[in-house]
């Protein structure tokens, strides 16, 4: 299982940031953090600000691919 949380760092994390909307710099920080936050609140995930499995199995993983 693969999971981004802050501290990840690279493409992956850059993608993620482009779905979020927010500036792709691809350092997972505490602004990637808090989006993700409110991502997973408003998709009635486990609240947790880190993308692994639940979050990438929604939509959200589509777009991160895609992009």
């Amino acid at each position: 299982m693969t999971i981004y949380k802050r501290g990840s760092k690279g493409e992956v994390v850059r993608q993620i940031q482009k779905v979020l909307n927010l500036y792709p710099d691809g350092v997972y920080g505490r602004l990637t953090e808090a989006r993700v936050r409110e991502y997973q609140a408003e998709n009635g995930l486990k609240v947790d600000g880190v993308v692994g499995n639940a979050t990438l199995a929604l939509p959200f993983a589509a777009k991160v691919r895609s992009t």
